[in-house]
């Protein structure tokens, strides 16, 4: 998946799901399991080594993503 919007800060992530989640699957080209990842992967490559960081930016490794346990690691990094 091409990310339009691979630079936003984890403020403008969590804007993106938030809207999705109010409007549904329509908007499923805003936000995507991949954002959450690749602001992952960007706080890892700029030594932000907090355990869960590398938990969420390892899930992009997997076949298939599965979006409760990206929710889930990003709720405790919020935490």
């Amino acid at each position: 998946m091409e990310l339009k919007f691979s630079n936003l800060s984890l403020d403008e992530v969590l804007s993106l799901y938030k809207f999705y989640l109010y409007y549904g699957s329509s908007t499923e080209h805003f936000y995507s399991n991949e954002l959450v990842i690749n602001w992952a992967e960007k706080q890892v490559m700029q030594h932000n080594d907090s355990e869960i960081l590398l938990i969420i930016a390892s899930l992009g490794l997997d076949k298939q993503i599965d979006s409760d346990e990206v929710i889930t690691y990003l709720k405790r990094y919020l935490a």
